[in-house]
């Protein structure tokens, strides 16, 4: 059953992530306490993960930490609401913000947990390098946990409820 989509909320949750819960912090060198002036990575988890499973995104992150220390963090939306909503302006809005933190952290590969926000960059940005977090860590887990929080825009509260019990129980093998 597709239900209908509102629009109005859709670009409120979308702005919310990126004001409000907001945030590209560079890693610091262990040795020399002093910021990455250039990051090689950067964790874009995307507003859905952060929003649905915030630990989850700690945990991943600190595993891309460990396998590389420069690995940066961008903690926002990728602009899908508005690109749902038909807002095509704003959609650019948001990733012209996101391409210049890109290019501040010095243009780093992006490593994605959200299969939404993959083809968003794919899409719009394509001169960013993106991966996706299950690829670049080999983990199935996180792999799965992609498609929960991908696109459920179209699907029934109860679908929705499945998904999140299902997620759930994925992120339990994670942890």
């Amino acid at each position: 059953m597709k239900i209908n989509i509102d629009k109005d909320q859709l670009i409120r949750d979308m702005e919310i992530a990126n004001t409000e819960a907001s945030l590209v912090l560079k890693p610091y060198n262990e040795e020399t306490w002093e910021e990455y002036a250039k990051c090689a990575f950067a964790f874009f988890p995307g507003c859905r993960l952060g929003a649905l499973e915030p630990e989850f995104v700690l945990r991943v992150y600190d595993k891309l930490l460990a396998k590389n220390p420069d690995t940066a963090v961008i903690l926002r939306c990728c602009g899908f609401g508005a690109d749902l909503a038909d807002e095509p302006a704003l959609r650019d809005e948001v990733l012209d913000t996101i391409k210049s933190e890109w290019e501040s952290l010095g243009k780093p590969q992006i490593i994605t947990a959200c299969d939404t926000c993959k083809r968003m960059f794919i899409e719009y940005l394509p001169e960013i390098t993106v991966t996706s977090a299950a690829d670049f860590l080999n983990d199935p887990v996180i792999g799965g946990l992609a498609k929960h929080i991908s696109e459920d825009y179209d699907i029934s509260q109860e679908e929705k409820t499945a998904n999140r019990l299902e997620l759930k129980e994925t992120l339990k093998e994670f942890f």
